[in-house]
Order: structure tokens, then sequence, then C-alpha cells
């Protein structure tokens, strides 16, 4: 019986032991398998949610892409996408991103701005090919030639621009090139080895400007003011030559030794009085309108103006019921130094008549003094008979300006034509004193037919 008492007690003891050590467990295991279990729910959540984020640009307009992918959204837009990492670009016609991607972390729920600045690519430097007239030699000082000096540019520590990668030559050569030019050396640089230079620029400069440019004797397709870029070591000769100015100095010549050497070769154009003043002539027919020389108002009706050598753009004003003539360059030359243009106006042709006539008060009237311009066009230039009233057909639709002129008396009115109708226009002189006046009246529009109907009395003298 003891024996049996005492193994029960002991097998009491050991579950209560048990017991201890699994609720010390669980107090520690439980919270942090509570926080795995909210931190999973959360992050699933997240995932299965979306966020807002607000993309703009400095140029509105461009189109959104996430991950690569086009969105159908253009800046400044705010879009929705799906909670997570997300790759932002924008493209636009034209224009490169600063910067070029955004990477963000998008929250569910949340809101994210993007910003990106839209500027033009950095325009390529062109590089002129233009051989040297031989390559840089210290003698070249001593031989002679009309050489203007020009004192070449400092040596600025700066970084190399040759592309050893690709010029196919070692950085070990240019080095020893570089340390072959002094002033106490004669050795030739070897030309083949250096190639373009891309550091080298030599800007030509006149007063005043668009000058053409010559180098070593050959015409180039540059005027003044232009900067050469990428010449190779060597001697180059320039000249700067415009119709009716004398260069001063006569040339230049600059000598290219080093990378990134910097130069400037300004001309004087002095004018050469000893020929002749270069003149435009620019008249407008039929009619006098406005003309205009290189955007400038000239004058009306007809110019005559002295102007420098060289190109010059004549444009002429619209007229309402012309055809505009087109636009007329010109280019004055010691050998051609006068020009004269004329712009021809054409009247655009309708179905609208304007019909002039003396009022009842004046039954006798003198028929050569009566002129008649139709915006400013002269349509009737006297007449050699009477008549009673003056036709004037195939005019265009729409506001015309009529000017009438019986001797020295002139009136202006505006009439409005019609395809088929007719504006009929009388005309009186009326005397107040010593003064006299034109008056113009104008009547109420009538079919063609109607006015000739109650016209076949009358003398017409018919105009088109």
């Amino acid at each position: 019986m003891r024996r049996s008492r005492r193994t029960t007690r002991t097998t009491h003891r050991g579950s209560a032991s048990a017991v201890a050590i699994l609720g010390a467990l669980l107090k520690i295991f439980l919270p942090l398998l509570v926080i795995a279990i909210a931190a999973y729910v959360v992050l699933n959540y997240s995932a299965r949610g979306t966020g807002s984020v607000r993309v703009t640009t400095s140029v509105p307009g461009a189109d959104i892409l996430v991950g690569g992918m086009q969105t159908g959204f253009t800046t400044d837009t705010t879009i929705q996408v799906k909670a997570g990492r997300k790759i932002i670009t924008v493209r636009k016609m034209g224009l490169v991103s600063d910067p070029e991607f955004a990477v963000i972390e998008v929250l569910s729920g949340g809101a994210k701005l993007v910003r990106f600045n839209l500027h033009e690519p950095e325009p390529v430097v062109p590089q002129d090919t233009i051989p040297p007239l031989r390559a840089v030699r210290q003698e070249v000082f001593s031989t002679g030639e009309p050489v203007h000096a020009i004192p070449p540019a400092i040596l600025r520590p700066t970084r190399r621009l040759v592309d050893f990668s690709t010029s196919g030559i070692s950085r070990e050569r240019i080095t020893r090139a570089d340390a072959e030019w002094k002033p106490s050396g004669v050795k030739p640089v070897n030309q083949e080895d250096i190639g373009s230079l891309q550091g080298t620029q030599i800007t030509v400069t006149s007063t005043p400007p668009n000058a053409e440019i010559w180098v070593n004797g050959a015409l180039t397709t540059r005027a003044t003011p232009y900067t050469f870029r990428g010449l190779d070591r060597g001697i180059y000769s320039f000249r700067a030559r415009r119709d009716g100015f004398t260069a001063k100095p006569d040339s230049i010549v600059v000598a290219l030794a080093r990378d990134a050497q910097h130069e400037l070769v300004a001309f004087e154009l002095l004018p050469d009085l000893t020929l002749p003043k270069p003149k435009l002539v620019v008249t407008t027919s039929p009619l006098a309108a406005g003309i205009r020389v290189d955007s400038k108002p000239a004058g009306v009706g007809q110019v005559t103006m002295d102007v420098p050598y060289g190109q010059h753009r004549i444009d002429f004003a619209e007229v309402a019921g012309f055809r505009t003539p087109a636009s007329v360059t010109t280019i004055l030359t010691e050998d051609q130094p006068a020009a004269t243009v004329v712009g021809e106006y054409v009247r655009l042709s309708g179905d609208g008549f304007i019909a002039v006539r003396p009022s009842d008060d004046l039954r006798k009237f003198d028929a050569s003094l009566l002129r008649i311009y139709v915006d400013n066009e002269l349509i009737l230039d006297g007449a050699d008979r009477p008549f009673d009233a003056a036709l004037l057909g195939h005019l265009l639709s729409g506001k015309r300006l009529l000017r009438i002129l019986y001797g020295d008396l002139s009136e202006d009115i505006h009439v409005n034509t019609l395809d088929g109708q007719v504006a009929e226009i009388t005309f009186r002189v009326e005397s107040f004193f010593s003064k006299r006046k034109l008056r113009l009246r104008e009547k109420p529009v009538v079919p063609i037919e109607e006015w000739q109907q109650k016209s076949k009395k009358l003398d017409v003298l018919t105009v088109s």
C-alpha cells in the first residue's frame, strides 16, 4: 500500500512539471505567433490593394508608363496602381526626362508624387573636316609668310577629349607627341596619329556679320559668325568676303597646336566707296499696295531705296479682292548693284456688279473727267464719249472700296456686292459758297435683269 501511494504521488508531480513547461512555452511563442499572423494578414491585404500616384512633368502631356507598359494617361495626372514596388517612366516626342525613371513603393490606400523634368536633348556639336594647309611645324614662323600672329590660347588644365578606346592609338603616344611640341623642337606632329581634335575651336566673326568665310583659299558654306570645331592640328588661313565691303585685315592665319585650343578670328568690313551704291526699285501693279523690304514697311505703290549689297526679301500687302503676289528674294552684287521688282496683283473675278451714274440734277457732265477705282484698282480712266451710266462687272462678292474722282473732286464709299446683283451709286456735285464737294449716294441692290430692264433707255458703258 505504501509503495502504491508513493508511485501515484510521483506521477502527479511529473504531470505538473510538464504543464508548467508547456505554459511557459505558450507565454513566449503565442505573442510571436499572433504578431506573425497579423503581419501576414497586413502584407497580404496590402499586396491586394491599390494606391494613387500623381505624375507631373515640366512640360505637360507626356505619356505615363508603369513597369515599361503604357497606361493610356498623360501628365499631369493621378493614376491608380496596384500596391508594391513600381517603376515609373514618362515619354514625350523630342524631349528627354530627368530622371530617366523613378522607383517608388506604393502602399494600399497610399499616395505618391513623382516629378520629371523634360528638356530638349543636348545638341550634337558638328565636327568640321577641313584639311589644314600643312601640319604644325615650329619653323613656319620663320618662313617669311604674312602670318597675322594670334597669341595661342592659355593652356588650361582640362580633360582630354581624345577617345583612346576607339582612336587606335595609345595614351603614351599622344603624351609623347605633346611633349615633342616645344618652342625648341622642330619635329612635325604625325597628323595621322592625332586625328580630329574635338576640343579645338576657331570662331570667325565680322562687323557687320553675314560675310562669306573662306578657309585655305576655298569658299565654305558658312557665314560669320561661325565656330569651326574639331579641326586637325595645322595651319589655317581665313578670309571674309561680302559684296560691297573690304575686309580688314585681308586674311588671318591661325596655327592649331594643342588640344582644346580656342582662337578668335575677327574681321572688320568697311564699305567699298569705289563701287556704285546698290538700289532697289519695287512697284505694284495695277494698284498701289503696301510694300515691305526685309520685313520692314517701305512704302505704298512704288519704292526706290538704297540698300546694302546682299540678299533682300520683298513682301506685298494683302488687298481684298485680289490675289497677293508671292514674296520675291533678290540679291544685289557688285556685278548687279540694282534690281527692279514688280508685284502683279490679279483681281479675283466674280459675278457682282456696281453701276455708277450721275444724279438727276447732273444730267450734263464731262465723261472724260470721271475716273473710277475699285479696291484701289483703276477700272475706268475717263471715256472718249458721253454716257448715262457705267456698269462695272465681274466683281468679287463682298465689301468693295469704291472711289470716284470727277475732275479735282474725290470721294470714297464702301459697297457690298452680291453675285447677280447690281449696287447702284449716284454722284452729284454740291457747292457751298466757293467750296465744291462730290456727294455719293447708294441705292438698294437689285438683280441684274431688273436693273437692265429699268435702264433700257440709258446709254450704258460696260466695263469689266
